[in-house]
C-alpha cells in the first residue's frame, strides 16, 4: 500500500505508478478529474485507490 500525502497535484502520477505496479493507494486529498481518469485502469489492474482519507474527516 502506498500512502501519499503530497500535494493533489502530484497523485494522478503517483496513481498512474501505482496501477502500474498493482500496488494500492491512499491519499489524503480530494478527487479530481486526473484522478477519475484512472478509475478504469485501477479496477483493471485490481487496484484499490483511497482519496479524501484523513484530511478532513467527517466536514466535507
Amino acid at each position: 500500500v502506498v500512502v501519499s500525502l503530497l500535494p493533489a497535484s502530484f497523485h494522478a502520477a503517483i496513481a498512474r505508478v501505482c496501477i502500474e505496479l498493482k500496488k494500492h493507494l491512499v491519499t489524503a486529498s480530494y478527487v479530481d478529474d486526473s484522478m477519475s481518469k484512472l478509475e478504469q485502469a485501477a479496477q483493471g489492474a485490481g487496484v484499490t485507490i483511497l482519496c479524501e482519507m484523513g484530511l478532513d474527516p467527517g466536514i466535507g
